[in-house]
């Protein structure tokens, strides 16, 4: 499931790879239950 999204270290480095290409605002970063990574998802505008 997990399998084909990067893969981040800590929360941390998962936002400043997203701050760095412009998605910063667009972005949130979450700890995966399967691998135990950080991934980012996009964040939904209510």
């Amino acid at each position: 499931m997990c399998t084909d999204k990067r893969r981040y270290r800590s929360q941390g480095d998962a936002l400043d790879a997203a701050a760095l290409v412009g998605y910063a605002r667009q972005r949130t970063a979450y700890r995966c239950p399967l691998c135990g990574f950080w991934h980012l998802t996009t964040v939904r505008e209510k």
